[in-house]
């Protein structure tokens, strides 16, 4: 699955070979070893050095920690790479992994989730088209992830549907339903709010579909203070989400926003150039 280690150089994994696995376990607390693993997580090459590794130990160990942490790393090294071939390389990496831990863990909600997060990051890669065709593969694997486990990543395969039916056309073209989508959320609300920051971006857009403008940077300009991450993950998800709530409001305020063209994941993540965020 990684040839020749992906082709990354030596000197970019030394310290990730260095530094024992569970210094990486996004699960833990958010502390100094964040600044790090943050550093990681936001220069491709790292990252993909760092879910080689986590990787070959699962398929060495069948833990299956270390298969979630691979694939938990494989989203934030998809958003940092360039738009194109890297992000379809990426993706189709990301669908063998999940679909491996669907094989040998069929009873596990973390399967069919992750194969339908990278179901869906292929085709934003590939294009709309792509994106609608493959609309009933990524929405079977959400429902199957819905039924093993609807708290899963805070309530992330509820909060992917929710996703899914504010972005996507309407019929005949799709299945897109923005009041199916609000229903969704609230769905969601138990597991993700305050917790999983992508709820409120998630929520700001079906607002500002549904009620314009006012009301949506209402929701934009409470992340900051209305999300409190309680681990790495969900602290690199507020980070994105920040990013993405000043994105959306740039879209937004200069006229350019249109729900079939605007979306975060449409662009590289690019957070070298900005502090990590402060713990609200």
């Amino acid at each position: 699955m990684f040839a020749a280690r992906s082709g990354v150089a030596a000197a970019s994994t030394s310290r990730i070979a260095q530094l024992p696995l569970e210094f990486f376990d996004p699960r833990r607390p958010v502390d100094k070893h964040y600044a790090t693993t943050r550093t990681i997580m936001i220069v491709p090459a790292e990252a993909e050095a760092l879910v080689a590794r986590l990787w070959q130990v699962f398929l060495e160990t069948s833990e299956l920690k270390y298969g979630e942490w691979a694939l938990m790393y494989t989203l934030n090294w998809w958003r940092a790479v360039d738009l194109g071939a890297p992000r379809v390389r990426t993706s189709r990496i990301g669908i063998r992994m999940a679909q491996a831990i669907t094989q040998q863990f069929p009873s596990k909600s973390m399967g069919p989730f992750w194969t339908a997060v990278f179901v869906g990051a292929e085709s934003i890669s590939r294009g709309i088209l792509d994106a609608i065709q493959n609309v009933p593969e990524f929405q079977r694997n959400l429902a199957i992830a819905e039924k093993e486990d609807p708290s899963y990543m805070y309530g992330s395969p509820i909060l992917l549907q929710a996703k899914m039916f504010i972005k996507l056309p309407p019929f005949p073209v799709s299945i897109g339903d923005l009041d199916k989508g609000v229903d969704y959320l609230e769905r969601a609300r138990p597991h993700a709010e305050r917790k999983m920051a992508f709820w409120d971006i998630f929520l700001a857009e079906a607002v500002y579909l549904k009620s314009g403008r006012d009301a949506c940077f209402q929701i934009l300009d409470r992340i900051a203070e209305h999300v409190k991450p309680v681990d790495g993950a969900t602290m690199f998800v507020y980070e994105m989400t920040l990013s993405d709530a000043a994105s959306m409001r740039a879209a937004i305020t200069n006229g350019t926003y249109n729900k079939y063209t605007w979306d975060p994941m449409l662009s590289p993540l690019n957070l070298a150039d900005r502090p990590p965020a402060v713990l609200p």
